[in-house]
């Protein structure tokens, strides 16, 4: 149940607290129907979003956020506790800092598990894209978080992860099914032309980070790195990671990736209702309601793409290039458009 898994995720907080890379819970409130978790504030945004809009990204930023990340976990394994999630949206930055890489916090702890001796987890729970082959299999461990970050970290240097299908005219089950096989037939270290999961020729990295992602991605659980291999490893101390920016097209693809992989409707209201609030005073933003069935043209009670384009043109809200498009594509692939009942 829904109280039993906040229940689980109250007692793994408490028990890896104290922790600079894990969000801090300060008091639990509950009432017959609710649990209210009181937890530290995070000021800096996701994890993707804050790259994708800083511009200029390099393997040595990317080494700074994976080491944050590998300190996390070290400390969730060194108290027998799997995270069971680890994915992009699953870390958010403390601090709204533009001039070095934040303080990163892991967050959701809801389907984390307690290792009791070496009996294995059963079940499987974590995100598609990023979940571990033997985790597939129904019988895993710790080791699951460290193929996951091994993902997180092949996105944060390609834009898109390892193991992937995209194809709009199928079936969301029959492409969540292809994905598992491909991951059960494992991660490829080679560079190959095109892509898929191997390193794509066209997008260079160094043979450190190369290297690094092999080790997280080995589907042998047994020899796959521990958080401790990977923070010791050259490129996560910051030796080996180039500083070179990346290429534009490492942003561009996160950006199509972010926006192909989500839940068209809810990513399209959490974006909108973001760049609105963000950008409307407090008087404006109440009335939130009266402006979206002003862009309502058809009063069919939802607000397609090109009922969105009208008002995002008409309408005094700064937003940028780059937000108009992410809008639009996001309200094209939802089904309707968005409803009033989701604002």
């Amino acid at each position: 149940s829904h109280f039993e898994q906040f229940h689980n995720e109250v007692e793994v907080m408490r028990a890896v607290a104290g922790h600079k890379n894990i969000v801090t819970l300060y008091d639990v409130f509950e009432t017959v129907d609710n649990i209210y978790l009181v937890l530290e504030m995070c000021k800096g945004g996701e994890l993707f979003d804050r790259i994708r809009s800083q511009g200029n990204f390099s393997e040595s930023d990317a080494s700074l956020v994976m080491r944050q990340m590998f300190e996390g976990i070290r400390h969730l394994h060194a108290n027998r506790i799997a995270h069971c999630d680890i994915k992009p949206d699953n870390f958010l930055f403390v601090e709204n800092d533009r001039k070095r890489i934040p303080t990163l916090k892991i967050i959701d702890f809801g389907t984390s598990k307690k290792k009791i001796d070496r009996i294995d987890f059963e079940g499987i729970c974590g995100t598609s894209f990023y979940i571990a082959p033997e985790v597939l299999d129904g019988k895993y461990g710790l080791e699951c978080d460290i193929w996951s970050a091994g993902v997180v970290m092949y996105v944060l240097l390609f834009g898109f992860p390892p193991f992937y299908l995209e194809d709009e005219d199928v079936d969301d089950e029959i492409v969540e099914e292809a994905i598992f096989d491909t991951i059960r037939n494992g991660f490829d270290p080679v560079v190959k032309e095109g892509y898929g999961p191997w390193f794509p020729a066209e997008m260079p990295i160094t043979k450190s980070a190369m290297e690094l992602i092999s080790h997280c991605l080995d589907s042998n659980r047994v020899t796959r790195f521990t958080a401790e291999d990977c923070l010791n490893h050259p490129w996560t101390t910051g030796g080996a990671a180039s500083p070179v920016p990346l290429q534009d097209r490492v942003l561009d693809k996160l950006r199509q990736f972010q926006v192909s992989s989500g839940q068209p409707e809810t990513a399209l209201k959490v974006k909108l209702l973001g760049l609105l609030r963000k950008s409307l005073t407090e008087t404006e933003s109440s009335s939130l309601a009266a402006m979206f069935k002003k862009m309502d043209v058809d009063h069919d009670g939802r607000i397609s793409a090109s009922e969105l384009h009208t008002a995002l043109k008409e309408t005094d809200v700064k937003l940028n290039k780059q937000d108009v498009e992410e809008l639009l594509a996001l309200a094209r692939k939802g089904e309707g458009g968005l409803s009033y009942e989701e604002v």
